[in-house]
């Protein structure tokens, strides 16, 4: 089993004159609370944010496990377009339309309005947060400054001779909640049996890189993490609008029901999904 953290989701930091405060089930739920209410920036109906994405693994085994990317982020009532560089999703009139730059390709789905909006929200319900992050985490909050404070959320689980630790921190502006940085760190240590060396070697994976001998006992250990930091945060409709526009990259000929791709686009395979 290998760790793998998409970048879809979040979060770590460095801690500074840190205020931490006693934990009780109230003071969960009020944590939980407030998770929920900045993690949920997002749903207005007119938002624009920019996002430095930092991916790091110990130890590092391909490309995909060290890199930095600049994203970008529009919403537009219910229509999206977000970008990390190589990869661009439109979410606009009833298409969802994906273009990766390093393999040249555009896939075009169908999506309605209401798979679009699921998309624009936390993936679970706030009560569902509240048990999950009750039952299966240490939630602390700190007050970095006076400007910032921080939820960390922490948990372990254990099965057998595998463990795996999971850590999620979130920055964010105290006057409006407004998210300044959010960061995910795993670690997983399982015994290194040689079914899982096997699977190794068959991926071309070096496993002297993974294994660590612990009292008598070979382990597998690997970490990763990934963090996001927002910047330029805007709600108003003005930016919102100035959403870059799938129909940039494609034509679309009624007629016969083609997307064909525009002149910059021309080398790139396009396939119709529907």
């Amino acid at each position: 089993m290998m760790i793998r953290i998409k970048i879809s989701t979040v979060c770590l930091l460095l801690l500074f004159g840190k205020l931490t405060y006693a934990q009780t089930s109230s003071d969960t739920i009020k944590m939980v609370n407030e998770f929920s209410r900045v993690m949920s920036f997002s749903k207005q109906p007119y938002v624009y944010f920019t996002t430095i994405i930092k991916v790091n693994a110990i130890p590092v085994l391909q490309e995909q496990d060290s890199m930095s990317l600049n994203g970008i982020f529009y919403k537009n009532q219910s229509d999206v377009y977000y970008s990390t560089g190589q990869d661009e999703v439109y979410l606009q009139d009833s298409f969802m339309i994906q273009i990766n730059q390093k393999r040249k390709s555009i896939w075009i789905s169908k999506v309605d309005v209401a798979s679009k909006e699921k998309l624009n929200v936390l993936p679970v319900s706030n009560s569902q947060l509240k048990e999950i992050f009750s039952k299966k985490y240490i939630v602390n909050k700190t007050k970095l400054n006076d400007l910032i404070s921080m939820l960390d959320f922490e948990t372990k689980q254990k099965s057998g001779s595998t463990a795996i630790t999971t850590n999620i921190r979130l920055e964010y502006l105290i006057k409006d909640f407004s998210p300044v940085s959010m960061e995910v760190n795993m670690q997983i240590r399982q015994p290194a049996t040689e079914e899982l060396l096997s699977a190794l070697k068959i991926e071309n994976i070096d496993d002297t890189r993974l294994v660590q001998t612990i009292g008598a006992t070979k382990y597998l250990i690997r970490s990763q993490s990934i963090n996001i930091a927002f910047d330029n945060i805007n709600s108003t409709k003005e930016k919102a609008i100035a959403m870059p526009s799938w129909k940039e990259v494609l034509d679309y000929r009624e007629a016969t029901h083609e997307f064909i791709a525009r002149e910059l686009y021309k080398d790139y395979e396009v396939t119709k999904t529907f």
